[in-house]
């Protein structure tokens, strides 16, 4: 028996909610899969900032991170 074969027997007598469960993982698991670039997660996680604050970000954070951070003096 194949394990697709398998896991179709299993939830021909699993319950709703372990069904239910099961369909939750798979989304997950699909969701995964179609991952996004990194610039367009951050836009997103960005886009209800408002521009004047994010126009008070620091624009060397890369560079003085330490500063930032930890207070360490600027370099």
């Amino acid at each position: 028996m194949t394990l697709k074969e398998q896991l179709l027997q299993k939830i021909e007598t699993a319950s709703d909610e372990t069904i239910h469960q099961l369909l939750d993982f798979l989304h997950q698991t699909q969701a995964t899969k179609t991952k996004q670039p990194f610039w367009q997660f951050i836009e997103e996680l960005t886009a209800d900032i408002p521009p004047e604050v994010l126009d008070t970000l620091p624009i060397d954070g890369a560079e003085q991170h330490d500063h930032y951070l930890y207070g360490t003096p600027k370099h």
